[in-house]
């Protein structure tokens, strides 16, 4: 008795996932299943093109999945060299409907591909992601009037207009700093109405969004109109928050990730501040980094909403410190009554203290530190090889009821070097914490012991904390 064809087709599309040479695999098992494969064109139109043997197999691809719109993912090392499959490429390009491309070094079939102008009618996804900053560069012109989706990394456009269409919904923009950025967003905000997420990450500071545009420093182009169906909007860039203002209008966001170039208390960057948090529900979790060139911290509340805010490149002497940012959150946002989880890195132990000195955290608390090595809990001074010559800066915590740590540093040589252990670290630290709990949970699962020069296991570890503190139960 044969299985239905319609469920053996169904097994078949969850079992190849879009891998070219399985479909051929299960289509060869018995005459039977290779009528029900031959017989579903939809099982053809999902493709992975791995190697030359897949590109070559391109054209039976296309034949097999007759007239259906064209999933279509080329790995990076895909081995498409040649002219003969970037040819079938644009053959199939008026039924594609996503098309994902990793490259490095070699690409020398996409520009025939992705450069000339095309149009591809069916478009709806496009990602382009060049794994790698050396070797040749796309300069992408193509027209997709039913585009939704586009990500592009390390790729430029020759030209926009035929990408910023009133269809797409979601753009992600991965690149170096770049001065064309300021510029484009005007045009991304003019044409792209209906715009749910907006992302720029390219590792500036340089660039700066004004009251009445966007522009690099000083040039203004004009006027912005808010988005009104944005949800989550990150800009690797300072920002102001009139800008914020102009491009969200009243609306609350999902997400929200920007950049300052002023300090706290400073007015400008509160002002910032209060446009980042307005909205927002109970704050149930903060996360703060401080590691060489960076500094940022996080939140979320209740209702999931995230709130990312970095310091600029080059300003770290004059921007905000725990401590201030602290201030801002308790007076704001009444965060000592509803913080529920805490993510630092212990290179900030000294700005936590004083944080938490007069105003800890009044409910039950979960918090994850980073093991960083080379720091001293005082921040920026190194640890010396003997621990307890360090003074012990006593954090407080009345309701803490739970630390995890991660570790930070993959490399085991970066420890010896300090002339530390993780665990002698860990240990450190958990006398370094004052706690009215009778309880508190240690998780080191992922805290790095199997990297230490001798073999710690969590076991072990635990038997040497201190009193009230136990092992987590996965431990």
């Amino acid at each position: 008795m044969h299985i239905p064809g319609d469920l053996l087709c169904d097994i078949f599309r969850l079992v190849d996932g879009a891998s070219v040479d399985q479909k051929f695999r299960l289509s060869q098992v018995c005459t039977y299943w290779r009528e029900v494969a031959l017989d579903a064109p939809l099982l053809w139109s999902s493709l992975t093109l791995a190697d030359s043997l897949d590109a070559n197999r391109l054209p039976i691809l296309l034949a097999r999945s007759r007239n259906l719109p064209l999933d279509i993912i080329l790995p990076q090392n895909n081995s498409i060299r040649f002219n003969k499959p970037a040819v079938d490429l644009l053959t199939g390009r008026v039924r594609m409907r996503r098309l994902h491309i990793h490259h490095g070094t070699e690409c020398c079939f996409l520009p025939r591909l992705l450069e000339k102008g095309f149009t591809f009618p069916l478009l709806e996804e496009l990602v382009i992601i060049r794994t790698s900053e050396v070797g040749p560069q796309i300069f992408l012109f193509v027209s997709a009037p039913q585009l939704r989706r586009l990500h592009l990394t390390y790729t430029d456009c020759e030209k926009w207009h035929g990408l910023l269409v009133p269809s797409l919904e979601h753009f992600t923009l991965d690149y170096d700093p770049a001065d064309w950025v300021p510029a484009l967003l005007p045009e991304v905000f003019a044409h792209c109405r209906r715009l749910q997420t907006l992302s720029y990450r390219g590792a500036t500071s340089s660039m700066w969004i004004g009251m009445r545009g966007v522009f690099p420093l000083q040039a203004n182009p004009g006027p912005l109109v808010p988005l009104t169906g944005l949800q989550t909007l990150r800009l690797d860039m300072a920002v102001s928050p009139q800008f914020l203002r102009a491009v969200v209008g009243l609306r609350v966001l999902d997400e929200v990730e920007i950049v300052t170039s002023g300090s706290l208390p400073d007015q400008v960057t509160q002002e910032l501040i209060s446009e980042v948090f307005r909205g927002l529900d109970a704050v149930v979790e903060l996360q703060f980094d401080k590691i060489e060139y960076r500094q940022s911290f996080s939140i979320r509340d209740r209702a999931g909403r995230i709130r990312r805010v970095s310091a600029a490149f080059g300003l770290l002497d004059q921007a905000w410190s725990l401590p201030q940012l602290w201030l801002e959150l308790v007076q704001r946002l009444d965060i000592i009554t509803t913080l529920q989880t805490l993510r630092a890195n212990i290179i900030i132990w000294k700005d936590l203290v004083d944080a938490f000195a007069e105003r800890p955290p009044d409910g039950e608390l979960e918090m994850h530190l980073k093991l960083h090595r080379g720091y001293s809990p005082e921040f920026s001074h190194p640890y010396g090889r003997r621990l307890e010559a360090l003074p012990v800066l006593q954090l407080n915590c009345p309701k803490l009821y739970k630390v995890v740590f991660h570790d930070y540093d993959p490399e085991r040589i970066h420890w010896r070097e300090s002339g530390l252990s993780r665990t002698s670290v860990i240990l450190h630290l958990l006398t370094s914490i004052t706690s009215t709990a009778p309880r508190i949970s240690v998780c080191v699962s992922d805290a790095g012991l199997a990297k230490e020069a001798e073999d710690v296991t969590a076991s072990a570890l635990g038997a040497q904390f201190p009193v009230k503190y136990v092992l987590c139960s996965h431990c």
